[in-house]
């Protein structure tokens, strides 16, 4: 995970998948000292990388992440380091060969179409947009191997689940996901 925020992403993970082996890069103290003080994260293991830039933490650990979660940002633009080709190529490096998943998210912006290209040429296809719930931040989903359509049934079908366990609206997520992604048909 690159960029901790409020560490409430990375304390859900910690708190509800307690065997997922988590590390955290934030490369601003500042930002664990707020996360520690004002949002109860406390870390532990979780935050082991912090203090390290994760465009660099990326770039050294080829194939040693299954889901690779990017969430950095300076001054509420995405971080120039992050938003690069070769980030973008470490990142698909970084994720196990098989079905693995990436995730970015940008405030909505303009510029956001240059960042799905470099990462369309880094995964070998378009990443699949969903636009947040409050609408501020456009989130891109990329795969590394699998096929290149969705299963749509199979994918509702594990929101249920997932929902299920951890009490999140998954489904609604998965519904926009698809609506915003017409030309990934079903398989």
């Amino acid at each position: 995970m690159v960029g901790l925020g409020g560490g409430s992403m990375a304390r859900f993970v910690h708190q509800r998948m307690p065997a997922t082996r988590l590390a955290v890069v934030e490369i601003n103290p500042g930002v664990v000292t707020v996360a520690r003080k004002y949002f109860a994260f406390r870390g532990g293991r979780a935050a082991r990388d912090r203090d390290r830039d994760g465009a660099r933490a990326v770039a050294d650990r080829p194939g040693g992440c299954d889901v690779l979660v990017v969430d950095g940002f300076v001054n509420g633009k995405v971080a120039g380091t992050l938003s690069t080709r070769s980030f973008y190529d470490a990142a698909h490096a970084a994720l196990r060969p098989r079905e693995s998943w990436w995730r970015t998210s940008w405030p909505t912006m303009r510029s956001w179409s240059g960042h799905c290209a470099r990462i369309e040429k880094a995964f070998g296809r378009p990443p699949a947009l969903l636009l947040a719930e409050e609408q501020d931040n456009l989130i891109a989903f990329a795969l590394r191997g699998g096929p290149s359509r969705f299963d749509w049934a199979r994918l509702e079908a594990r929101a249920r689940q997932v929902s299920a366990r951890f009490g999140l609206p998954l489904e609604t997520s998965v519904t926009a996901l698809r609506e915003r992604n017409s030309a990934t048909t079903d398989i």
